[in-house]
Order: C-alpha cells, then structure tokens, then sequence
C-alpha cells in the first residue's frame, strides 16, 4: 500500500514539475532608445520567415505581420526614417479582431538573447519573437517571462481555423438561464 501511495505521488510530483518548468534563457539590458538598424540583420532573417504568412497557435489566436515603409511619412525622426516596421492583423481563430488604430510594430534588438522585439507604441505592448523553424516561431510577451506557460509557439498555416465552438449559444438568455 505504501508502494501506491508513494508512486502515485512521485507521478503527481512529476506531472507538476514539468507544468510549472522554468525556461532557462539569458536577459541583457539594453537602453530604451535602441534602434532597427543596430540589429538589423536579425530582424530582416525575422521578416523573410514571417512576412505576409498566417500563424496560428493550438488555442486558436493568431496573426498575419507584414513589413510596412515609414508609417508616420510627415516625422523625419532617426526612428521613422531609418526604423523597420511591420503591421499586424490578429485573428482569433478566422475572425479578424478589429482595433481602432491600426498595428504599427517598431523592431528592435529584445534584451532576450537572440529574439526580436516588436514594440507597439499605441499600447505600449510588445513581442519578443524567435525563429524556431521556417514553420515555427516562438513568442513572449514580456522579454523577463522564465515560465513554460509563458511562452507562445506559433506555426505557420494556410488558412486560420474554423472556430470548434460556433455553435454554442451566445448568451445566458439565449441558453434559457435568464428570463
């Protein structure tokens, strides 16, 4: 009895272990001001992997990025003359998630080693993207983010899926909960 007892245990021990794995990664600082053209080389191997191309995760979420010129042509800043953009539709599953400014990504060197990052001035959000394969990328949102469940693996696909829970009723009342 005591034999189950301690097997099922190492077994649940085990299981947790693996849910909750620290990713093991190296962080640099890097000043706030960094620019495309620093990391550029990193940058354009990204946009020749990802540019124009669906990706999808398990869940359902996903993007289309494509490069884009200058999107601000009036600044004549170093960063908007000099910077590399890319501009992003998400999906969730095949619907296209609308926001009232439109995606315009700043690339630059992540002070994760080897990611790049896409900064998003509107929301002050970022990605820190790394090229597993020519089908897969790996995304965090938080360039410090150490835990496996933080991390977003994204493969390339021809079309975004069909959402598996369409049919479900919408709301409470239509399912007969409220009357």
């Amino acid at each position: 009895m005591k034999l189950k007892v301690a097997v099922a245990l190492s077994c649940l021990l085990g299981v947790s272990s693996v849910a909750f794995a620290r990713l093991d990664f190296q962080y640099q600082e890097l000043p706030q001001d960094r620019s495309s053209r620093e990391y550029g080389a990193q940058i354009k191997a990204l946009e020749k992997v990802m540019d124009g191309y669906k990706w999808a995760t398990e869940n359902g979420a996903g993007f289309i990025i494509t490069s884009i010129p200058n999107p601000i042509p009036n600044v004549t800043s170093d960063r908007a003359v000099n910077g590399l953009y890319f501009g992003m539709q998400r999906f969730i599953y095949d619907k296209e998630q609308f926001r009232a400014a439109p995606y315009r990504l700043y690339a630059r060197q992540s002070g994760r080693v080897g990611y790049v990052e896409l900064w998003d001035d509107e929301s002050s959000g970022s990605m820190h993207v790394k090229i597993i394969d020519d089908n897969t990328l790996e995304v965090f949102n938080d360039a410090k983010e150490s835990d496996e469940s933080d991390r977003l693996i994204y493969k390339k696909v021809a079309n975004f899926a069909k959402n598996p829970h369409a049919n479900r009723l919408k709301s409470a009342r239509d399912d007969g909960t409220i009357f």
